[in-house]
C-alpha cells in the first residue's frame, strides 16, 4: 500500500493527464499472473483525475464499448476494471 501511496504522489507531480488521454492506452502485464491490463490516465476533460486499469480480454471489451459509446455509464455496469481517482475539485 505504502507504494500505491508514493506512485500517487508521483502521479499528480508528473500530471500525465496533460499529455495523454482516454484514447491512448498503457498495456501492462502483471508478471505473477500473466494477464494484461489496459491503462487510461483520466483528466484531460478536467473533472475527473485518475487512472483505469481494465484487466484482461474482458476489461478491454468494457474499455472499447464506453469509447465507442455502446455501454451505458451507471452503477450496474460491471466495469472489470480498477480505478483510483479524484473528483473535479482537482488533482491536487
Amino acid at each position: 500500500m505504502e507504494g500505491t501511496l508514493c506512485r500517487s504522489t508521483t502521479r499528480q507531480e508528473l500530471k500525465p493527464w496533460e499529455m495523454l488521454d482516454d484514447l491512448d492506452l498503457v498495456v501492462v502485464r502483471d508478471p505473477s499472473s500473466g494477464q494484461t491490463g489496459y491503462g487510461v490516465f483520466m483528466g484531460s476533460g478536467g473533472e475527473i483525475f485518475g487512472y483505469a486499469v481494465y484487466r484482461g480480454s474482458g476489461g478491454f471489451s468494457t474499455y472499447r464499448n464506453l469509447i465507442d459509446e455502446k455501454a451505458e455509464i451507471n452503477t450496474t455496469t460491471s466495469w472489470n476494471c480498477w480505478i483510483a481517482s479524484s473528483s473535479n475539485s482537482g488533482p491536487e
